[in-house]
C-alpha cells in the first residue's frame, strides 16, 4: 500500500524567518538519502546515497536504517528501526526531521539542515577548483588550439594519406596493363606507414562482408574526398544490375534520380547492404494503381494485413509454339487450372493404403519419392519419366517379350520399333497371334528361303499388328494414361500424336520461396496433394496458409516478414539499370575502369 506524505523542507533566514518548500510524496517505500532516486532528497555530502527507509507495516509506519553504522537517532536515542509517532524527532546525519500530521495525508515530515558544513568546506572547495585560466591560456586560446589539433589529426593527416594513395592509383591506372604499372615515386607520406592509412579516421562503421576484400582501399568507392560515392564507382563492378520494372512502360520504375547508395548504404555493419525496410516498397506499391494506371499488379502493404491473394501464373492454353500463361488468383472464379496436356491424379498415387507395385507388392508413396529438392534446397528438381515413373509404368507393348520396352518421349520411333519387332517375328515364324496368317504361325526351318509372297504377307501383317498395338499402347494403355493423345488422321502414316507437356516453370515468377528453409514442415501441411484428382489442380497454398506463421514487418507473435523476404528488387529478365563499364570484379580491372582506360 502506498504511503502519502506531505514533505516540508525548512530553511532559516538571517532575519529569523523560516522558508517552507512543500512537496507531496507518494510511494510504496519512502527512501531517505542523497541519491537521485530517494523520495526525501538530502543533498549534504555527509549523507550516504541511501540512508534509511520508511515502511507501512499495517499497524503503523516504521523507519529503518539501510545499513550498519549509519547515524540514525529517534528522539535522541540511536536506533536501527523504530515506529514513528506524531511529534517524534529524527536525527539523520546533519539533518533533523520532525514527524507531524496533515489533513488527507498519512503523515507530515519537516526536514531541516541543522548542522551545515560551514566556511571551512567552502574554502576547501575553492582551493580545489581548477579553472581553464590556470593552464596559461584563456577560453579562446584553448578553443583555437584544440580546433587546430582536431583539424590536423582528423582532416589534414587523413587527407594527405588519401591524396598519396590517389596518386599511386592514377599511376597504376594509366599503365597499358596492370602487370606493367610503374611504381609511384616514394614520398615522405608513403614512408610513414601509419600516415598512409590515416584516412581510416574517416571510417564511419564496419564495411559489409561482400566488400570487405577491398575495404582497405577507400578510394575504390570514394573517388574524391568530400564527394559522395557516385554510381559510376558501383557500376565498375555491378554494371549488370537490372531494372526493377520496364522503364519504357512504367515511368516511376526508371529510378533515374536515385543513387545506388540511397538503397545500398555501406558502413552499417557486416550484414549485406540491402535495403529491407517495408516502407520503401510500400511508398510505391501501397497505391501503385494510382501511380501506374497501366499496371496489372495489385496494391500491397503489410504482408500480415494488406497483401493481395497469390496469383499464380499458369498455362491456360498449351499451344505447341506459343503457350499462353495467365495469372489467376487462388480462390478466384474461375480457379487457377494448369492446362499442361498431362493426366496425373495425385490422389491415386497417395492413398492411405498404398499402391500396387509391379514387383514389390503394395508400397506407400510420399511426396519426396518424386519431388526432390535441388542443390541448396530453394526449388525442386524436374520430374522425369526415367527417374520417377519408369519403375511402375514400364512401356511394354507385347506380353511375349516383357523385356522389350518402348522409348519414352519419341512416339514415331516407338511405332518404328514395334514395326521392326513384329516384322522380325513374322520372318522367323511361330507367331502366337491366332489372327495371324497360317504361314506366320508355322515356325520356319533355319535357312529355309522365304518366297516373295510370304515376305509380302509377313510385312503386311507386321504393319497391321504394329498399328493395332500402337493404338492400344499409345492411345490407351501407356501414353494415353498420362498424356493427351490424338488418333491418326485419315490418310496419314498412322502415327498417334502425343501432346507435348506444357508446364509453368514457376507459378510465382516474381516471388521467392525457399523450400530448404521449410524442411521442418511436411509437404501436405501446405499442399493438399492427397485430395487432388486432376493434373489441372494448382496445388499452391493461399496466403492464409503462409499467414499462419508469417506476419508483417512489425509482427510479434509470428515471423516478421518484409517485402524482400519474398520478392527481389532487380529483375533478371530486364536490361541493366545503369550504363556502366563492363569490367570484371578484379581490383586491377577496377582501377583501369576508374581511370577511363
Amino acid at each position: 500500500m502506498a504511503i502519502n506524505i506531505l514533505l516540508s523542507y525548512l530553511t532559516r533566514k538571517r532575519s529569523g524567518d523560516v522558508a517552507h518548500r512543500d512537496q507531496d510524496v507518494r510511494d510504496e517505500i519512502i527512501r531517505l538519502g542523497r541519491g537521485a532516486d530517494c523520495q526525501v532528497y538530502l543533498a549534504d555530502p555527509r549523507v550516504p546515497l541511501l540512508h534509511s527507509e520508511i515502511h507501512d507495516r499495517g499497524g503503523g509506519f516504521y523507519i529503518e536504517a539501510a545499513g550498519p553504522g549509519l547515524d540514525l537517532k529517534l528522539n535522541g536515542v540511536a536506533t536501527r528501526s523504530a515506529r514513528l509517532n506524531t511529534g517524534d524527532k529524527i536525527d539523520l546525519g546533519p539533518y533533523e526531521l520532525v514527524v507531524g500530521s496533515a489533513e488527507g495525508k498519512d503523515m507530515a515530515l519537516s526536514v531541516e539542515l541543522t548542522r551545515p558544513l560551514g566556511d571551512d568546506f567552502a574554502a576547501l572547495s575553492a582551493r580545489s577548483r581548477t579553472t581553464i585560466h590556470g593552464g596559461g591560456l584563456g577560453k579562446r586560446g584553448w578553443s583555437w588550439l584544440l580546433f587546430i589539433v582536431a583539424a590536423v589529426v582528423a582532416l589534414g593527416l587523413p587527407l594527405l594519406g588519401a591524396m598519396d594513395r590517389a596518386e599511386k592509383r592514377m599511376a597504376s591506372g594509366l599503365a597499358e596493363a596492370p602487370a606493367a604499372a610503374p611504381e609511384a615515386p616514394a614520398t615522405w607520406v608513403s614512408q610513414v606507414a601509419w600516415l598512409s592509412g590515416a584516412d581510416s579516421f574517416w571510417i564511419s562503421g564496419d564495411i559489409s562482408r561482400p566488400h570487405r576484400h577491398f575495404a582497405e582501399d577507400c578510394g575504390l568507392c570514394h573517388e574524391q574526398p568530400f564527394v559522395q560515392v557516385r554510381d559510376g564507382a558501383c557500376l565498375a563492378c555491378h554494371g549488370d544490375i537490372e531494372h526493377h520494372a520496364d522503364p519504357k512502360v512504367f515511368q516511376t520504375a526508371s529510378f533515374a534520380e536515385v543513387r545506388c547508395a540511397h538503397c545500398h548504404k555501406e558502413h552499417e555493419g557486416a550484414d549485406p547492404i540491402v535495403l529491407d525496410t517495408q516502407a520503401f516498397c510500400v511508398s510505391c506499391h501501397g497505391d501503385l494503381d494510382r501511380r501506374e494506371p497501366m499496371t496489372t499488379l495489385h496494391n500491397a502493404g503489410d504482408f500480415g494485413t494488406d497483401h493481395p491473394e497469390f496469383r499464380p501464373s499458369v498455362v491456360s492454353d498449351p499451344h505447341p509454339e506459343r503457350p499462353v500463361v495467365t495469372r489467376m488468383a487462388i480462390g478466384g472464379d474461375p480457379k487457377p487450372a494448369e492446362t499442361s496436356n498431362l493426366k496425373f491424379p495425385h490422389d491415386k498415387h497417395l492413398p492411405k493404403g498404398g499402391v500396387k507395385h509391379p514387383t514389390k507388392g503394395t508400397v506407400e508413396l510420399a511426396c519426396g519419392d518424386c519431388h526432390a529438392a535441388e542443390p541448396g534446397g530453394v526449388g525442386l528438381l524436374p520430374i522425369s519419366m526415367e527417374a520417377h515413373c519408369h519403375e511402375c509404368h514400364r512401356l511394354q507393348f507385347d506380353p511375349t517379350a516383357p523385356e522389350r520396352l518402348l522409348q519414352h518421349g519419341k512416339p514415331r520411333e516407338a511405332v518404328e520399333q514395334m514395326r521392326e519387332f513384329y516384322a522380325m517375328a513374322a520372318l522367323h515364324g511361330g507367331v502366337a497371334d491366332p489372327k495371324a496368317p497360317q504361314s506366320l504361325r508355322r515356325r520356319r526351318l533355319p535357312g529355309a528361303p522365304v518366297t516373295p509372297e510370304e515376305s509380302a504377307v509377313s510385312l503386311n501383317w507386321a504393319l497391321q499388328k504394329a498399328a493395332e498395338v500402337a493404338s492400344e499402347t499409345i492411345g490407351k494403355r501407356a501414353c494415353g494414361t498420362c498424356h493427351n493423345v490424338t488418333a491418326p488422321k485419315a490418310g496419314s502414316e498412322g502415327f498417334w500424336g502425343v501432346a507435348k507437356p506444357r508446364l509453368a516453370d514457376r507459378w510465382l515468377p516474381k516471388g521467392i520461396f525457399d523450400h530448404g528453409k521449410h524442411d521442418q514442415m511436411a509437404c501436405v501441411d501446405c499442399h493438399d496433394a492427397p485430395m487432388s484428382k486432376s493434373a489441372t489442380d494448382v496445388l499452391l497454398p493461399g496466403i492464409d496458409s503462409c499467414r499462419r506463421c508469417h506476419g508483417g514487418e512489425a509482427a510479434a507473435a509470428k515471423v516478421p516478414s518484409t517485402c524482400i523476404a519474398c520478392h527481389g528488387f532487380h529483375r533478371h529478365d530486364l536490361p541493366p539499370m545503369r550504363d556502366g563499364p563492363d569490367t570484371a570484379q578484379d581490383p586491377a580491372a577496377h582501377r583501369l575502369a576508374r581511370s577511363g582506360s
